[in-house]
């Protein structure tokens, strides 16, 4: 049917009964859509009505919508956003006062500029590869530590509801298998020796000070 409200604007309504009640539906203003194009959806929805007596399509439509905003919610909660819920959550806990400016470093340093406007839920291995290889072999160190922040920050989100429970910077049977393992690529330098020869010289300064 098409509707004229007293302001002479027009729409279209799908009527249905279900479980005995009459019900309407709207389906859009006119002429924004055209008379062949709500016939369509109407027999659509007619259709399924009579195929299933409990099919209602208003509720079929809400769930759809409901859907829609969920999808549109989890798109803008970025793994950037995630690390900043968390590491405010953690702050009370952390003895060291330098730890959350230290995550916001490291983190805006090495991470954010790959993955921080990632959907929480999209960050997969490929990305974390992307941030954690260009530095492992060079810095690894600050890589190895950049990694258990990400595994920190995918758990918190997969416990909030914004991913599966799949952590992709998981360093024990999954990471270990596409990265050399820190403690076997980490070089120890020592400090130069002193010559034994000049022991007795630095024994006689090191005794002329009263330093700690």
């Amino acid at each position: 049917y098409l509707e004229i409200k007293a302001s002479g604007s027009k729409s279209w309504i799908f009527r249905y009964t279900i479980y005995g009640k009459r019900k309407e539906m709207g389906l859009g203003a006119y002429p924004a859509i055209e008379l062949k194009g709500a016939r369509e959806v109407a027999a659509a929805l007619y259709k399924k009505t009579k195929a299933d007596p409990t099919h209602d399509p208003i509720i079929e439509r809400n769930k759809t919508i409901a859907k829609a905003k969920q999808e549109q919610q989890e798109n803008q909660v970025t793994f950037k956003w995630c690390a900043e819920q968390f590491i405010e959550s953690k702050t009370p806990e952390w003895n060291n006062k330098k730890s959350p400016q230290q995550w916001t470093n490291t983190l805006t340093t090495y991470a954010y500029p790959f993955i921080g406007d990632y959907p929480v839920k999209e960050i997969n291995t490929e990305l974390i590869m992307r941030v954690l290889k260009p530095i492992w072999t060079t810095k690894t160190e600050t890589a190895s530590r950049i990694r258990g922040r990400l595994e920190n920050v995918l758990s918190w989100a997969a416990v909030q509801g914004y991913r599966g429970l799949d952590n992709p910077a998981l360093w024990k049977g999954h990471l270990d298998k596409l990265l050399p393992a820190p403690n076997k690529i980490k070089k120890v330098k020592p400090h130069t020796a002193l010559p034994f020869k000049d022991m007795h010289a630095f024994m006689i300064n090191l005794r002329e000070r009263e330093c700690m």
